[in-house]
């Protein structure tokens, strides 16, 4: 084939068709330019398709990281239910139960000083992370919960530091002080009962340390349960219609608020949930929603809105609920492990 070309150019030269020459000189050119340009996009299609599999390989892994995690928090904050039981119980009625949950070698009365650490998974949300340059443009609100879900989880770790050292500090006041603190007999639980009932330093270090467990420790895990949750469920069903937000939740163990009457908001009284906690709230209607977080003891209220269609999380301290609209179209009180679904309605 090269001789053939080689061939032609020499004819058309000898013939002096200098033109014609030129003309096909260039048209060769073209062919060879095409070929290369042809090769490269091939070679691009190839490596777009190569980083879109490692794209959805993570998306994968991490669907599974974050089922682990969801599982971890929620635990998690099962103890964290249990220790605003405990603690409403020792301030009102100055006795301190056993404890089911716990983590670290006491367990009973004084798994009260826990440190309630859990290490989380991140590898695969690291890795979805570093791949945002090559991310699509409809996956920007997966990298956004994915970045803000990662600041959530470094910072808890910082407050488990905290937690561990005072933990530790705690241990050691009491194994100094009251050595029989850890015996198991008779007199030491006779011992054990007086003290925590009738010594109020020791109830005041108790309170002041399961308030600073619920309201950082316990908090930030629902607020990376939730989190997990929404980027889990945009992971697996974005762009798809089969699977109901709110019946994701449930088959995972949350419960929807409590809805009301606006009338009805002075004759219910709320559940306890014991410390503040973070709330998914999901809005199926084709309308923004405006929510009113109202205190009952101080009547404060805090506004937010939601969009359209869409997830979100918000903060509830205990003693608040949520109103629809100025005028109070519908009342929401939360729950433990809940999730507010607003009413389709609702618009």
């Amino acid at each position: 084939m090269l001789r053939f070309f080689s061939k032609m150019r020499y004819k058309l030269a000898a013939e002096n068709r200098a033109a014609k020459y030129m003309r096909y000189a260039i048209g060769e050119i073209l062919l060879v330019v095409i070929g290369i340009l042809i090769a490269l996009q091939v070679n691009n299609w190839n490596e777009q398709r190569k980083i879109q599999n490692d794209i959805e390989e993570t998306k994968k892994s991490l669907e599974q990281e974050l089922e682990n995690n969801i599982s971890s928090t929620s635990y998690l904050l099962n103890v964290g239910y249990e220790l605003s039981d405990v603690l409403y119980e020792l301030e009102t009625q100055k006795t301190l139960r056993d404890l089911k949950y716990g983590f670290g070698s006491f367990y009973g009365k004084f798994g009260i000083f826990d440190t309630y650490v859990h290490d989380l998974q991140t590898e695969n949300l690291n890795a979805l992370i570093a791949l945002e340059k090559r991310l699509l443009p409809n996956d920007k609100f997966t990298l956004f919960i994915a970045k803000n879900l990662k600041k959530n989880i470094v910072q808890r770790q910082e407050w488990e530091a905290k937690a561990t050292e005072l933990s530790l500090q705690r241990f050691k006041e009491f194994s100094d002080e009251l050595p029989w603190f850890y015996d198991t007999d008779s007199i030491a639980n006779e011992k054990r009962e007086n003290y925590i009932q009738n010594n109020q330093i020791f109830r005041n270090k108790v309170i002041h340390y399961l308030n600073f467990q619920l309201n950082e420790n316990f908090y930030g895990a629902s607020t990376i349960r939730n989190m997990s949750l929404v980027l889990l469920w945009d992971l697996q069903h974005k762009g798809k219609s089969n699977v109901d937000f709110g019946s994701f939740l449930t088959d995972r163990g949350l419960i929807p608020f409590k809805s009301f009457d606006c009338d009805l908001v002075s004759q219910v009284e709320p559940d306890f949930i014991g410390f503040r906690n973070v709330f998914i709230v999901y809005n199926p209607s084709s309308k923004e929603v405006l929510l009113h977080k109202i205190n009952r003891e101080n009547n404060e209220n805090i506004r937010t809105r939601v969009n359209p269609e869409s997830r979100r999380i918000i903060s509830i301290n205990d003693q608040e609920y949520i109103q629809v609209g100025d005028d109070c179209e519908r009342v929401y009180y939360p729950v433990r492990n809940g999730f507010l679904l607003l009413d389709k309605q609702v618009d």
